[in-house]
Formats: C-alpha cells, sequence, structure tokens
C-alpha cells in the first residue's frame, strides 16, 4: 500500500510506503537516490538524455539525406553515400499556432548508409556519417551483447531502374528510392508492408531518418509510416496499455512503482507491426519513441548516439518475426516447471510466522501454489538491500527455508539491482573501496 504524502520536495513527490503496519521515513539518508532538485545538493536526478530537446530545442541542426550520390553494391546488399542537407529548428507562428519549422542551415553533409540482408527475411540498416561503424558491445563477451547472431544464406537479387535500386530475395522487395532517399518493402504478391516516412511539410512534426547536433550532443533519427489501421506492439513491459499506438515511450529505467504507469524497467527495443514486420533497435544508448504522437501516420525514433543501427524483420506470420528477433539477440531458456505455478506474496511477510502461517494455510486449504515471496522486509532495515537476512525477524535461515522446501515451496526473494548508497550497507563500503561501483 502506498499513500501520498501532502508536502513535496521540489521536483520529487514523496510518498509513504506502509510496511508491516508502520510507516518509513523516506529521508535523504535513508534514500540518498532522493534530490532537491536536479543537481541540487541532495544528489542529482539521473539524467534521462536530451532526445526530447532535439525534438523541440531551438538550434538543433538535423542533417538530412536527400539523395543517393554513390551506390556500391555487395553480396549482402549495399553501401549508399547520400548528400544530408542541413535544417535547423527554429520557431514560428500561423494563424495564431506556435510551432517548430526545419529551416535550410548551413553546409551539406554526407551520410552513409549500409543496408545488409541478413536473411531472406530480415535486413539490417545503419546509418553513420563515414562508413566506419562501431560496435557497443565490442568489449563485451560474445554471450553478453545485445546482438548474438550471425547473418545467414540470403537468395538475393539486385536491380537498378533510372533513380530505384530494388534488392530482392524470395520473401521481400526492399526498393530505395535514389532520388529523395527512401526505404520502403513489399511482399511477394506486390503489398507495401515497411516504409520510411517523409514529412510533407516544414513542421517538425516528422522528423525523418537524419543526424543531429545540438549543444555539443549529438543524435541519430529515424521515422516510419504508420498506416490508418496499422497497430504497434512491444516495446517491453509497460502497464498502460498493449497496443502503443498514440504514446510516446523512453528508454530510461525507472521504478514502475505500481501497475498502472507507464514507467518501466523492462524496456526492450523491439516492436511487432500488424502490416507484417518487426523492428529491432540495436542500440544501449538512450532511446525515444513517438508512436503516432505528433503525426497520426509516423512511428518516430531516436537514440542518444553518433550513428543508428537497426534489423528490419518481415513475415506474415508473427510467431515467425518473433522466432527471427530471437535469432538476432538469443532465445531464452525454459525456466523450471515451478516457476509457472502460483507465487503468493505481500509488501510484506514481516517475519517467518507470518510467512510460514501463509505456506500452512494454502496446504490445508489445498490451494496449489510454488512459490512464497519475501518482499523488503527480510533485510534489518527495510529497502537497505545487503543480501542478509534480519537476524531478529528472519533467524536461522538455512534452518526455515530447508522446512518449506519439504512442504514443496521455492523461496524468492527482493532486492535492489544496485548496491543503495549508504555507509550503514555492508556492500557499500567494501563495493567503492574495491572499485566496483560506477563513478560516471
Amino acid at each position: 500500500m502506498a499513500a501520498p504524502l501532502a508536502g513535496k520536495i521540489p521536483e520529487v513527490i514523496v510518498t509513504i510506503l506502509w510496511i508491516g503496519g508502520e510507516n518509513m521515513d523516506i529521508t535523504a539518508d535513508a534514500f540518498p537516490q532522493l534530490a532537491a532538485s536536479r543537481g541540487g545538493t541532495g544528489g542529482a536526478l539521473p539524467d534521462t538524455g536530451s532526445l526530447p530537446d532535439f525534438r523541440s530545442g531551438f538550434g538543433a541542426v538535423f542533417y538530412v539525406p536527400q539523395q543517393v550520390t554513390d551506390v556500391a553494391l555487395n553480396e549482402r546488399g549495399a553501401r549508399l553515400t547520400c548528400r544530408a542537407d542541413a535544417y535547423e529548428n527554429r520557431l514560428t507562428h500561423t494563424h495564431e499556432t506556435a510551432y517548430t519549422i526545419q529551416t535550410p542551415a548551413g553546409q551539406a553533409q554526407s551520410m552513409v548508409v549500409d543496408v545488409a540482408f541478413w536473411t531472406d527475411r530480415i535486413f539490417r540498416v545503419t546509418l553513420t556519417r563515414d562508413g566506419c561503424y562501431r560496435d557497443p558491445y565490442e568489449r563485451l563477451p560474445a554471450d553478453c551483447r545485445m546482438l548474438v547472431g550471425q547473418p545467414g544464406h540470403v537468395q538475393l537479387e539486385a536491380h537498378r531502374e533510372k533513380e530505384r535500386l530494388r534488392l530482392t530475395t524470395p520473401e521481400m522487395t526492399l526498393e530505395i528510392d535514389l532520388d529523395s532517399f527512401c526505404l520502403r518493402t513489399f511482399s511477394p504478391a506486390g503489398n507495401g508492408v515497411f516504409s520510411q516516412r517523409r514529412p510533407d511539410t516544414p513542421t517538425g512534426d516528422i522528423l525523418p531518418c537524419a543526424f543531429a547536433e545540438l549543444h555539443g550532443e549529438q543524435a541519430a533519427f529515424e521515422a516510419l509510416y504508420l498506416a490508418p489501421d496499422e497497430e504497434i506492439y512491444g516495446l517491453g513491459e509497460r502497464f498502460d496499455s498493449l497496443p502503443r499506438r498514440g504514446r510516446p515511450v523512453d528508454f530510461w529505467n525507472k521504478d514502475a512503482i505500481g501497475t498502472t504507469s507507464p514507467r518501466s524497467y523492462v524496456n526492450v527495443p523491439f516492436f511487432l507491426s500488424t502490416r507484417g514486420y518487426g523492428l529491432f533497435l540495436n542500440s544501449s544508448a538512450p532511446t525515444d519513441w513517438q508512436i503516432a504522437t505528433a503525426d497520426a501516420s509516423c512511428l518516430g525514433f531516436s537514440v542518444l548516439d553518433d550513428q543508428m543501427d537497426y534489423f528490419v524483420l518481415q513475415s506474415p506470420d508473427p510467431k515467425q518475426i518473433l522466432h527471427d528477433y530471437c535469432t538476432l539477440t538469443g532465445f531464452a531458456k525454459m525456466p523450471p516447471v515451478w516457476s509457472f505455478g502460483l507465487w503468493m506474496s505481500r509488501n510484506s511477510y514481516v517475519n517467518w510466522d507470518m510467512a510460514e502461517q501463509v505456506g500452512k494455510e494454502l496446504r490445508d486449504h489445498k490451494i496449489p501454489c510454488d512459490v512464497l515471496h519475501l518482499d523488503t522486509a527480510w533485510f534489518s532495515s527495510d529497502w537497505n538491500c545487503d543480501l542478509r537476512f534480519s537476524q531478529e525477524r528472519f533467524p536461522e535461515p538455512e534452518k526455515h527455508l530447508r522446512a518449506l522446501r519439504n512442504k514443496g515451496f521455492h523461496i524468492s526473494l527482493w532486492q535492489y539491482n544496485f548496491i543503495p548508497p549508504r555507509a550503514d550497507n555492508l556492500n557499500y563500503p567494501v563495493a567503492a573501496q574495491r572499485g566496483y561501483l560506477a563513478r560516471d
């Protein structure tokens, strides 16, 4: 249960959490992550990136590819060198309406777009300034990377007709407009599936494929066409609605604090479209998605990075798209059978007696249950995750865990996925002394 507190620390709404009938004091000592303000003495709020500033911030310069100036074919696709014209965000008014407009600005630059088929149903689009792709996972072990798949066999044919390049496999045709730079795909029957979106007006409602610069930061943007009857699903665990159309989505991990907000700590850069394709954005940089928000016909996404890398997976069968996605990022192992059973929990069981009484009543009433979940109170100090059972409320953990296991219960333990930065957390000073903590 949570009850709102009337007072506020500026920019942070404070909540009292009721644990075992007693309220906790929310203080800077107990929760050093609280901040009086961004950069204030209470500790800095995390910087979620400046992608919204690029969209609405005046002075952001976008380099938008307008024409393909060189085509270099290869066995998997093509390398396209494009002329990218510069446009700057400005504020304008018309009919008493204020909005941003992109006006020509500065010298044109070049952009390199690599299009490579990984299978007959999957192609990869990589955007860089100079054609030098930087692997963000190169220092990680192979099995820890976001992208673990490898290209497979492809039956590819290339045809160039005037200002169009067509790359065809048995499963799709990718058409590239060389005069205006636009990627589109078609099914074997000729039906349109995937398409980049180019703006119809100079307003900033649609930010097409581009690189952008603002206050020394760089970002990459992409925009796709959304059909009137098209729906988008995915992008991780979210609690506002299953369809994503009409909703902005940011990819900064947050505590959801319930099951009714759009906050999420399970962000997955993959979505499914009802038009018959999926898209996997291969980036761990701060990411922003605008799905039919500023413009109902546009799905826009951006990364706070100097390159963009995404995969398009095309099939009329959603099951096939999910399978193909797993070939890129890895297949999940099957959890044990007991994990699919009933889990029993509350916020929180405050001692062994309470947890064991719940287990006894479940068995007495013949209610199938596989897991008892102990929330935050199993620590000596609530929320202070030191991975040690409270000796007062949860003594002799081996003995009690063994007894519950003999009754058919597995035990799940709640914890933060980080070490709370507190002097009274036994793990924190050790981690700080040994250099285990991120420092920037």
